[in-house]
């Protein structure tokens, strides 16, 4: 009987072609941070990540490695300031003027946090990059 059903093909299994899965699209890579152009756009950066600073240091509180994770976050979102201000170095002076009025919300956000992670050695790495 298994002769026969084989010599006549009788069998009900059907072969399946190998399929290939349709080709995945390629994400798209994040744009990065936009260019800063103007002192304007320096400051209003500056104002930004004054801002997230103040964040993390109040939402961080004095858990000291966390800390120096989300700053050294912080630190990397830096680098479109750094670029401008090589070739713009006079825009310091002006950041650090529009900061003035913020000066003591900003020392009262992170003087907690700087006495108990003094010791740290992962968060004094992080404040030590330039």
């Amino acid at each position: 009987m298994i002769a026969f059903l084989a010599a006549c093909g009788g069998h009900s299994e059907t072969t399946q072609q190998p399929t290939t899965p349709p080709p995945v699209a390629e994400q798209p890579k994040p744009a990065g941070p936009k260019p800063i152009t103007t002192d304007d756009d320096y400051i209003a950066k500056g104002s930004e990540l004054t801002n997230r600073l103040i964040a993390i240091f109040k939402a961080d509180g004095t858990d000291c490695d966390k800390l120096a994770d989300d700053l050294d976050t912080l630190h990397a979102d830096t680098a479109v300031m750094d670029a401008y201000d090589k070739d713009h170095p006079e825009v310091k002076a002006k950041l650090e003027a529009a900061m003035e009025p913020r000066q003591a919300e900003v020392m009262g956000a992170i003087a907690p946090a700087m006495n108990a992670c003094a010791g740290n050695a992962k968060f004094k790495a992080v404040l030590q990059k330039p």
